[in-house]
């Protein structure tokens, strides 16, 4: 796929997750074994044997446009945009608002936070899907 990525897209210079270092414990960010699809158009890129903290945080790096930030600690991820750009290696995002990935629910979710499953990301149309 080809497409040209904004400053600090993770296709930009080869870099995976945009560059950015993961705050969970053990998740490495320099390579990667396997891919999954997300909902946003696009696929992202993870190890076998990720924690299902580690895999949230790297589907939350591959869509977003600004660092994700923990919010329940470091289980779930928020960011205030996703998408709205084309990586050449792991496809073209939508751009959808407060976007949220989530490893589980921590029970105080709400309709606009991740409600249930584990590793949820929100659609182009904000419907909340498991991913892979």
């Amino acid at each position: 796929m080809t497409g040209v990525c904004p400053s600090g897209d993770g296709g930009a210079g080869g870099a995976l997750y945009h560059g950015w270092t993961s705050p969970v414990a053990g998740c490495s960010t320099t390579s990667y074994n396997s891919t999954a699809a997300t909902n946003l158009g696009g696929s992202y890129p993870f190890n076998v044997g990720d924690s299902a903290m580690c895999r949230a945080w790297k589907l939350a790096a591959t869509v977003c446009t600004t660092q994700p930030m923990p919010y329940s600690g470091n289980e779930n991820f928020t960011c205030p945009q996703s998408g709205g750009f084309t990586d050449p290696r792991f496809g073209t995002y939508c751009a959808v608002s407060n976007q949220y990935s989530c490893s589980s629910c921590p029970g105080a979710c709400n309709a606009g936070d991740c409600r249930s499953g584990s590793n949820m990301l929100r659609d182009c149309r904000g419907v909340e899907l498991a991913q892979p």
